[in-house]
Parts: structure tokens; C-alpha cells; sequence
């Protein structure tokens, strides 16, 4: 097992969290469990599994700006007219 569940104490009761290293070596986790059995299963699908088959996703990952990857994703998106696109807008006076 790759991963440690720890409980807490919250004002709502028991929470339980999932303790675990990313594969980079540091350590990180997810809390908000209500169940241990939660906890365990999210646990073993997530960190273990993913691990093991290399499909690991690090979840601060999606905490990326919209700026970091607006450009390369609007280069690809613009269009490339093809010859006869361009002769129409050429006719209509849009392209120099």
C-alpha cells in the first residue's frame, strides 16, 4: 500500500484523509473522507493503481492559468484557409 489513511477531527465529526507521495517524492493528500472505506477506495484507485501503470495525474496539475496554455491552443485553432478560401475573401476585398 502506497498510501496511509489518517482521521481528524472536524466540527461535522470524523473526516478521514488519504496521505501519499507523488512521484516526484513529496508528499501530498486528499481529505474530506466521511467513511474510511471511502478513503481506502479512492486511495487504492488513485495512487496505487495509478502508480503501478503509469497513468499518475497530479492533481495541482489543474491549478494551471488559462494564460499558460491560451496561446499554443489558439495557434492550433486557427484556421488555414486553403487556396479557394482565400480567392473568395480575396474577391470581397478581406485579404491584401
Amino acid at each position: 500500500m502506497a498510501y496511509t489513511i489518517r482521521q481528524y477531527e472536524t466540527k461535522a465529526g470524523k473526516r478521514y484523509e488519504v496521505r501519499y507521495r507523488k512521484p516526484d517524492g513529496s508528499a501530498t493528500g486528499k481529505r474530506g473522507f466521511k467513511r474510511k472505506m471511502d478513503a481506502d477506495a479512492w486511495g487504492a484507485a488513485n495512487v496505487t493503481t495509478a502508480k503501478s501503470v503509469g497513468a499518475y495525474i497530479d492533481p495541482q496539475a489543474g491549478r494551471r492559468l488559462v494564460e499558460d496554455f491560451w496561446e499554443p491552443w489558439l495557434a492550433a485553432k486557427r484556421p488555414r484557409p486553403n487556396q479557394a478560401t482565400s480567392r473568395r475573401w480575396n474577391v470581397l476585398g478581406a485579404c491584401t
